[in-house]
């Protein structure tokens, strides 16, 4: 019979990011600040990835960078350590609630401080294409679009592939038919329909992957 596959021992650099963070919980500034460079280059670049196209413009990814950080200052004594890769999965959720909070921000100010502009997607038309991820997949129903989810679909839209953002923009924001979404993408009709499945379901899962922080 053969024994059981030993489990790869964490590396050095797993055992100091650990060590690191016990500190830290504790209330230890340096030794938070030392996580906090280690990790800066690959949370910035997830801010980037994370952060709508049509909100670079308005809110740098700099700025939530250090948004989260003073967040992680404020909260770190009461982050419970739950093994290798944890407090960076801590990072991204912070950060990901401050991309939530600014897309929520920006799009309560548009509403509030001027007209939508010709062409500019419609709450209508975010309220529809909701109402259809919610039909999308195991059971159906209706989505309240509050400026919490609104502000959560512009960061689902931003992180999925290129050919889903652009089939959600054409087909559910710009309100085009099937055939005239298959002319712009260079596909069969049949095809435009698969996509808007499927890119339906992938904000979905995003949303529900988020809904933890709205």
């Amino acid at each position: 019979m053969a024994s059981p596959r030993e489990k790869t021992p964490p590396s050095a650099e797993t055992l100091a990011e650990e060590a690191l963070v016990a500190k830290a919980v504790t209330g230890d500034a340096p030794a938070l600040e030392s996580l906090l460079v280690a990790r800066h280059e690959h949370l910035l670049r997830y801010i980037e990835r994370s952060l709508p196209a049509n909100l670079q413009a308005k809110v740098s990814a700099e700025d939530l960078l250090q948004q989260t950080y003073l967040q992680v200052f404020k909260s770190i004594t009461i982050f419970e350590p739950k093994g290798p890769g944890a407090f960076f999965a801590w990072l991204k959720t912070i950060a990901t609630r401050k991309l939530i909070d600014a897309t929520r921000s920006i799009k309560h100010e548009k509403r509030v401080g001027q007209a939508p502009a010709a062409g500019s997607e419609s709450q209508s038309s975010y309220d529809n294409f909701m109402n259809k991820v919610a039909q999308t997949g195991a059971g159906a129903g209706t989505i309240a679009m509050t400026d919490e989810l609104r502000g959560a679909f512009h960061v689902a839209l931003a992180n999925l592939p290129e050919n889903y953002r652009a089939v959600v923009q054409l087909r559910y924001l710009d309100d085009l038919s099937l055939e005239e979404v298959a002319q712009r993408l260079g596909v069969t009709t049949g095809a435009a329909r698969g996509l808007c499945h499927r890119a339906r379901q992938a904000v979905r899962d995003e949303i529900q992957r988020m809904s933890r922080f709205i």
